[in-house]
């Protein structure tokens, strides 16, 4: 197909609301041409087209998708995005309505002069504990007396045991020695093009976009999160083990290791 076509085909199509299905039959494609070329879920390309959007993934995810979908039609992604952000501005407009209409708690908070009044009984309630106890010390001084000689003499036991007591056992015993981290393994290899999103140690996320035959190592001390957009089309191997069948060809999996 020519460029006079293809710029025909576009300008066919009307620019306020773009019939993607139409520009995607005119150019001689199908669903499946657009999964070999991008990968991506016919189920998410049917809901791309039908601005259903519904039955797409997070946003992070659903946006790239939107954008290799464009690309694979060749024409540009900013215009079915923009109704995607539509599309995700009005759920967020209910919620917004519910809480304009929530009243406004009043302030309970008691009157000043309560709590002065509340600060002054307590202290003088504090006033009179002190005093009575000191009262009860000047009545019974035999109390006073018996009580630091019981303690003078629970001091001469501990003396005496101590000698017998090997403390420079204790001054030997070994540190502990340093727990050393483990450190995890991740070798990612692609067997068809493939998007994958990888965080390691709850760090921030990294995107690769990989195609057949590539390969990516990468190491973490506590875990690995990955959402996989082609379940079918990547080889996994944590430390000396593959992981085996993901799942499907375009399918979108989340898995977290160890």
């Amino acid at each position: 197909m020519t460029d006079t076509e293809h710029s025909k085909i576009e300008s066919a199509a009307p620019k306020e609301h773009l019939d993607l299905r139409a520009v995607r039959e005119a150019r001689g494609l199908t669903l499946k041409d657009i999964f070999q070329q991008t990968r991506v879920g016919i189920a998410h390309l049917e809901a791309i087209e039908n601005e259903d959007y519904r039955q797409l993934p997070e946003p992070i995810y659903a946006k790239n998708f939107i954008k290799m979908y464009a690309q694979a039609l060749r024409i540009d992604h900013s215009e079915i995005l923009e109704r995607y952000e539509q599309y995700l501005k009005s759920l967020e407009a209910p919620q917004e309505k519910t809480a304009d209409k929530k009243p406004a708690l009043r302030s309970k908070r008691p009157p000043k002069y309560l709590l002065t009044i509340l600060a002054t009984v307590i202290i003088i309630a504090v006033i009179i504990i002190i005093f009575l106890s000191l009262q009860r010390d000047k009545n019974n001084p035999a109390a006073s007396s018996s009580t630091a000689v019981t303690a003078s003499n629970a001091l001469k036991v501990d003396e005496a045991i101590a000698p017998g007591v090997d403390q420079s056992a204790k001054d030997k015993q070994p540190a502990s020695a340093p727990i050393e981290k483990k450190l995890y393994k991740l070798l990612i290899i692609a067997r068809d093009s493939v998007w994958l999103r990888v965080a390691m140690d709850n760090k921030p996320p990294q995107e690769f976009l990989l195609r057949q035959g590539d390969k990516i190592e990468k190491e973490a001390y506590s875990s690995f999160d990955l959402v996989i957009g082609n379940a079918g089309g990547i080889d996994l191997k944590f430390g000396d083990r593959f992981m085996g069948n993901l799942g499907k060809p375009g399918q979108v999996v989340r898995l977290k290791l160890p």
